[in-house]
């Protein structure tokens, strides 16, 4: 699939991702998308399985459609993820800002708005000074302590 894709940093750790799917590729998945619908689809008169697209997209077209981008943009959408930096969070859902409209002779672009992890910045921590507490532990508390395991081992 042939997919380009622009990346724009927004506030508060957020990004826009804006995605444009070639018209060749738009096309195979709205046919694949087809065919696959069409191998469930059973309408009076014909079998199951072998009602002819053009009938299929007749009756059923916005609604061929609309699965079909569904399944265009997600395709884009997991080949771009596998390829940036910038993941989208595991628990978040990505926010689609408009749905687009299907068109068979021009590229599919639609825009995706999701959160990622932070950037973190660690400032100059040379003169923070940490004391590690001593703790010293003398031969009557080390005889307690095996004392205590035994009774509760035995």
């Amino acid at each position: 699939m042939k997919v380009t894709h622009e990346i724009e940093k927004l506030e508060k750790s957020a990004v826009k991702l804006t995605v444009t799917v070639a018209k060749e590729d738009v096309a195979v998945g709205y046919d694949e998308s087809v065919k696959k619908i069409a191998k469930n689809v059973q309408l009076p008169g014909f079998r199951k399985g072998h009602v002819p697209l053009n009938v299929l997209e007749r009756k059923y077209g916005d609604a061929l459609k609309a699965d079909a981008v569904a399944d265009i943009m997600d395709k884009a959408l997991g080949e771009i993820f596998d390829t940036i930096e910038e993941k989208p969070l595991p628990y978040a859902q990505p926010s689609i800002d408009k749905m687009p409209e299907l068109d068979l002779t021009n590229d599919l672009q639609f825009s995706v708005t999701y959160d990622i992890f932070p950037v973190v910045e660690v400032k100059n921590f040379d003169s923070v000074e940490i004391k590690v507490p001593v703790v010293e532990i003398g031969e009557k508390e080390l005889e307690q302590e095996l004392k205590q395991i035994q009774e509760r081992n035995a």
